[in-house]
C-alpha cells in the first residue's frame, strides 16, 4: 500500500510540474542542453587525443577471473594524421577493444602484474593498422588488473 502511494504521489509530481510551468507562463519546448562536460586533460599539447578507458576480461579456464581496465592517450605531432586519428577514433577504440581482449584471454593472468610492455606494443600495432601510417605514439596512462572471484 505504502508504494503504490509512493507512486501515485511521483506520478502526480510529474504530471503537474509541467502544468505548473505552462501556468507561470513558461513554453512547453523543451530546455536546450546544457553544454556538453568537458573531458579530462593531462596535458596542453594539442597532439595528443585522450579516449575513455577501455575495459575487457580477464579469461582463465572458460572463467572471467579479472578485469583489465586500460586508460589510453594518443600522441599524434602531424596534424593530417591527427585529424585522420581524431576521425577514426570509434575504430581506434575498436580495435584496441580486440586487442586487450585477446590478451585477457590468452596472455594476462590474474594473479600476475600484467605485462605493460606487451599490452602497449598490440596497442601500438593496432594503432598503425588501423591508421594506416605510423607516427602516432600510444601513451598508457593507467593500466588495472582486478580480479574477480
Amino acid at each position: 500500500m505504502r508504494l503504490a502511494r509512493t507512486i501515485a504521489l511521483v506520478l502526480t509530481a510529474s504530471v503537474a510540474a509541467p502544468v505548473e510551468v505552462l501556468a507561470a507562463g513558461g513554453s512547453a519546448a523543451p530546455a536546450p542542453e546544457a553544454a556538453a562536460p568537458q573531458k579530462r586533460r593531462i596535458t596542453t599539447l594539442e597532439s595528443y587525443l585522450m579516449l575513455d578507458p577501455i575495459t575487457s576480461t580477464v579469461v582463465t579456464s572458460n572463467r572471467v577471473r579479472g578485469l583489465l581496465v586500460v586508460e589510453i592517450g594518443v600522441d599524434v605531432p602531424d596534424d593530417a594524421l591527427r585529424a585522420r586519428a581524431e576521425e577514426t577514433a570509434p575504430r581506434l577504440i575498436d580495435a584496441y577493444v580486440r586487442a586487450l581482449t585477446n590478451l585477457g584471454a590468452t596472455a594476462i593472468r590474474p594473479d600476475r602484474a600484467p605485462d605493460v610492455e606487451l599490452i602497449a606494443a598490440r596497442l601500438q600495432r593496432a594503432t598503425d593498422q588501423t591508421l594506416g601510417a605510423q607516427g602516432a605514439k600510444v601513451l598508457l596512462i593507467q593500466v588495472m588488473l582486478r580480479r574477480t572471484r
